[in-house]
């Protein structure tokens, strides 16, 4: 076979070579020659040369002023921008691998300085500023015959579910605008072993990261601006270090998990360190979070589900079971050609929740209540393809229980090889509540407050 290709190669340059038949095949040896020769790109090489990254430039128009409050920001109209960078270098059994971005504003006060901050090289506890220069991963893979070590700081997830997933309880996420949030990773020392279809992860996360909110001068927040409690984060030390176990499988067409955590939770409480005057702190509870979770695919359905338990096992918070069960239908071809259509993907899921223990700890005077998702969520999303480059998007996410709703409507259009440019417009309804304390997490909590919010946002993206 070898011998054809060459053969073939050499008919293909003698048909174009009026002089002399062998002088293009002599030149395509000495370049081959040549490449060979050429010394391999080093560690500090590689890190220019699988650089890559997008830029993203955004505005934003909120359709109703806000209710003036003290401290706040009353603006209307916002920009941001954002560069986001990532690469690698690595040989044949290992690789590094980094990530981070910048950004900036014209929010008040909400970004400063980079991150880690504070004298802290191990994490940034400040949960209101965002930084303009964020490293957010940088870690070591080391490759083995049946096995990986992962030791740095990287993205966390867990779960199958398309959308809510009570698993993913151990991905802190940043989000000055809390419907547009980042990922932020976490320290750990990772294990992944492989044995035929399942995995097996063990994994020590020695670094309690919080979530960053919007600053309590944003119009996602509603309460007038100003310090927010003080906040008691579980200590870099061995008795806040967490623990995590997983087994995935692929078993007859199903993909199958099953994880356990122990450590420091995602939600916090509030606990009361001082009667008259009152004071009161941020505390985040120690818990033990099993789950499990499956999805399959039956024709064009897909389908999904997760259970996962919280046991505060000090009592310092409530102890329920969260749960998720969706699908999505792809449905392309003939069905939807006649609309001008290449595919349609449905998603719909349904979460519920139920508490199985109150909390008892002294001195504690809220629970993670009006901080957790889930409770009583309808959650839809529809993607309409028209072609590679040009796609819409509905979604819409409905809370029952504490009664809240938010709408978006969307569009993307790839208009250049690495240029996209997308729009959208939201609106929120239901019963006003929420504050400080909920909003990031609990988005429900806070829909009949942003009212106001309705809004439209407009941005660019280049990849490269």
């Amino acid at each position: 076979m070898k011998r054809l290709i060459a053969f073939a190669a050499l008919a293909a340059c003698t048909a174009f070579a009026a002089d002399d038949p062998f002088a293009d095949f002599a030149e395509l040896e000495a370049d081959a020659a040549k490449a060979a020769a050429k010394p391999e790109t080093g560690v500090f090489g590689k890190l220019g040369e699988n650089l890559s990254g997008k830029a993203v430039v955004q505005y934003t128009a909120f359709f109703n002023d806000r209710r003036p409050q003290t401290g706040s920001d009353n603006k209307n109209h916002f920009w941001d921008t954002s560069l986001d960078l990532e690469t690698w270098t690595g040989g044949t059994d290992w690789r590094i691998d980094i990530s981070g971005w910048l950004q900036d504003g014209n929010q008040n006060s909400t970004f400063s300085g980079v991150s880690p901050d504070d004298g802290n090289l191990l994490r940034d506890t400040d949960s209101l500023d965002h930084r303009y220069l964020t490293l957010n991963e940088l870690y070591l893979t080391l490759n083995f015959n049946s096995w990986d070590l992962t030791v740095g700081k990287k993205i966390f997830k867990n779960g199958l579910a398309a959308i809510y997933s009570p698993a993913d309880k151990l991905r802190p996420v940043a989000g000055y605008d809390p419907l547009n949030v980042r990922d932020l990773g976490i320290w750990q020392i990772r294990g992944d072993i492989y044995r035929d279809q399942t995995t097996w992860t063990l994994a020590v996360l020695p670094v309690y990261q919080p979530d960053k909110a919007p600053h309590t001068s944003s119009r996602w927040v509603n309460a007038p601006a100003g310090a927010p409690p003080a906040s008691d984060y579980p200590d870099i030390a061995l008795k806040n270090v967490g623990l995590f176990g997983r087994a995935k499988t692929v078993k007859n067409g199903w993909d199958l998990f099953a994880s356990i955590y122990t450590g420091p939770g995602r939600q916090y409480v509030m606990k009361r360190i001082n009667v008259a005057p009152l004071v009161l702190e941020r505390h985040v509870p120690s818990v033990i979070n099993p789950a499990i979770g499956y999805s399959t695919t039956r024709g064009r359905w897909e389908i999904h589900g997760e259970a996962a338990y919280t046991d505060a096992y000090r009592n310092d918070d409530q102890d329920y079971f969260s749960c998720v069960q969706g699908t999505t239908l792809t449905i392309d071809g003939d069905r939807v050609s006649n609309l001008g259509l290449e595919q349609i993907l449905a998603t719909f899921e349904v979460a519920w929740e139920w508490v199985t223990g109150d909390q008892t700890a002294a001195n504690y005077v809220t629970t993670s209540d009006s901080a957790r998702a889930g409770q009583s969520d309808l959650i839809t999303r529809l993607q309409f393809k028209v072609d590679e480059d040009l796609s819409f998007e509905y979604s819409n996410h409905i809370i029952l229980q504490k009664w809240g709703y938010a709408n978006r409507f969307g569009v993307s259009w790839k208009c250049m090889n690495n240029l996209t440019w997308r729009a959208g417009v939201e609106f929120f309804g239901g019963k006003a509540g929420g504050g400080p304390a909920a909003g990031l997490n609990n988005l429900g909590a806070n829909y009949g407050g942003w009212k106001l919010n309705n809004r439209f946002i407009t941005s660019l993206e280049y990849k490269f």
